[in-house]
């Protein structure tokens, strides 16, 4: 029988038009209803209590601020528009148990479980002398020297000599350099040095004076290590705050002065709303990884925060990649501002040896595993394009006797960093991750970094790869290549302008393959549009459309 027609599989409702199921909706409604108040009467009238479920307080909450609208975009003494207290009528704050959103933006909620990061304890007495002269030449002071030699830098790199005296001079910078050149340092050390005031601390509101918005947690953990080791001479204070945590730790801890504030947008814009922090003395914005917070679908909340810095201020723009399109949105916010661009458009490091091997769909976990028996990974990155497959291949992974841990944004903030963490101590070889988090993971002495799924996007490609090789280390990038990848391939040959080589695994039986080269692959046909592919469609054969005329009457 076909289970459509048969009535004991088919819904009532299929059966019905638009009226009669809101007919029958409306019918429930007042059904339950007046059930409901019937069992109520029956269980008073017998002296027994009704059984009524209600939301906890943390769920109204939650409720509340799921329905409040975003507060209006301009400024007011640095605080969002409207009210600024942050309060309902009972004095409780709105989005203080915004748990089960995450950082503003959906997913996973508040990780009860994940503690604050120990902070190093700061030396006594005075920076120690250090002979660092090219570090010297750009201009930086002598308790910047001491926290460049605790960074274990020796000689700046070339987007920190172009890009320290310009923040030094006051001028607007878009920064565009290779992954692993030092970027966070090329901008946090002018920065810290460029302060001049007191830190101010009053317990409770934090009032930085200089802010960095970074897209992702771990990029914002990352960027507050730098900060902070850079920073142990000079008596500065960088705070990071990020959403996924809970709210009343960080809360505290910017509530004793922050100088240097580096946050996710979510998180920042709960913090504005309560009153937490005020950007009414922010005197440099700092966008790291623009292009990625666009991505992301965070630039309406970044332009919110924007709105609420004073207009006179210094902007610093830096990313691996800057598109045309970033550009043209962040064209506005800019004053007269200094382009660096350094080693290309989007071009990887020279000393990440690149490498592709053609295999099958259904052979690529096998592949993968048995290039592990061949090559050990110590401390090894897998990249996958979902993050259901980033959990599937971790599991995978250790069935077959290599130690592997999966970060990507379904895990709560305590998870991702202690496979992070694990990660970077040797305890895991092998850590598999999404997009999402590749631009946070700064790890030393990674050997290899894996492409399981190829990249849609060209240029998340530089920046996965880019997790090798940094501080001019060497590193092994391997992608493994699909008949179905081959056009996202071909894709990125040409942003990098080059051919990569193809590679076969040793005595690995493949199985039959039918995998083009480079040159073989054809540009995928465009949209068939008679209008603005006319000739492109009488050559298949397709005539355009005579235009309609207009009737007389």
């Amino acid at each position: 029988m076909n289970p459509v027609s048969d009535p004991t599989m088919a819904r009532p409702e299929q059966s019905q038009s638009g009226e009669g199921q809101k007919r029958r909706r409306n019918r429930g409604r007042g059904a339950g209803t007046a059930s409901q108040d019937g069992q109520q009467a029956q269980a008073a009238s017998r002296g027994a209590t009704a059984p009524v479920t209600e939301p906890n307080t943390e769920q109204r909450t939650n409720e509340q601020s799921e329905r409040q609208p975003r507060q209006g975009q301009h400024e007011r003494h640095g605080r969002l528009g409207g009210s600024g207290s942050g309060r309902d009528r009972s004095g409780r704050d709105r989005d203080r148990g915004r748990g089960p959103r995450g950082d503003g933006r959906g997913g996973q909620g508040v990780d009860q479980s994940y503690k604050e990061r120990t902070h190093a304890v700061r030396p006594a007495g005075p920076a120690p002398a250090v002979d660092l002269p090219k570090f010297a030449e750009l201009g930086l002071t002598g308790e910047l020297l001491a926290g460049v030699v605790a960074m274990g830098y020796h000689t700046p790199t070339p987007i920190q000599e172009q890009a320290i005296p310009r923040v030094l001079a006051g001028h607007d910078v878009v920064g565009s350099a290779q992954t692993g050149t030092g970027k966070t340092a090329a901008f946090v050390l002018p920065i810290l040095q460029r302060m001049t005031g007191p830190t101010v601390a009053d317990g409770r509101t934090a009032h930085p004076s200089a802010l960095v918005v970074t897209p992702t947690r771990e990029l914002c953990g990352q960027i507050e290590e730098v900060g902070e080791t850079l920073s142990t001479y000079s008596g500065r204070t960088v705070v990071a705050v990020f959403g996924g945590v809970p709210y009343e730790p960080q809360a505290k801890k910017i509530g004793r002065g922050v100088d240097l504030l580096v946050a996710t947008p979510g998180r920042l814009l709960d913090m504005l709303r309560q009153g937490h922090i005020l950007l009414d003395k922010v005197d440099t914005l700092v966008l790291d990884e623009a292009d990625r917070m666009l991505d992301m679908g965070f630039w309406p909340d970044v332009k919110r925060i924007i709105d609420a810095i004073p207009a006179k201020r210094q902007n610093l723009f830096f990313s691996a990649t800057m598109s045309k399109q970033v550009l043209s949105i962040i064209a506005d916010t800019l004053h007269e501002p200094i382009f660096i661009e350094l080693g290309g458009h989007a071009q990887p490091v020279d000393s990440v040896e690149q490498r592709v091997m053609p295999v099958n769909h259904d052979q690529k976990v096998d592949l993968l595993v048995e290039y592990f028996r061949h090559h050990d990974p110590d401390r090894t990155l897998v990249f996958t394009r979902t993050r259901r497959r980033a959990e599937r291949l971790s599991r995978t992974l250790n069935k077959a006797g290599i130690t592997c841990e999966a970060i990507h944004g379904d895990r709560t903030q305590g998870q991702r960093q202690q496979a992070l963490d694990g990660f970077k101590k040797g305890k895991i070889a092998v850590l598999v991750a999404t997009d999402v988090v590749a631009r946070g993971i700064d790890v030393d002495n990674i050997t290899h970094v894996i492409n399981f799924d190829i990249p849609t996007n060209p240029e998340d490609y530089v920046h996965r790869i880019g997790r090798t090789a940094r501080a001019g280390a060497s590193g092994i990038a391997v992608s493994l290549l699909t008949g179905e990848e081959v056009h996202e391939l071909k894709a990125i040959e040409r942003l990098i302008g080059s051919t990569l080589e193809r590679h076969d695994l040793p005595n690995f039986d493949y199985d039959k393959r039918v995998i083009p080269e480079s040159h073989q692959v054809q540009s995928r046909p465009g949209k068939l549009v008679w209008n603005g592919g006319a000739k492109r469609s009488a050559s298949r054969g397709i005539r355009r459309k005579p235009p309609r005329r207009a009737s007389s009457h």
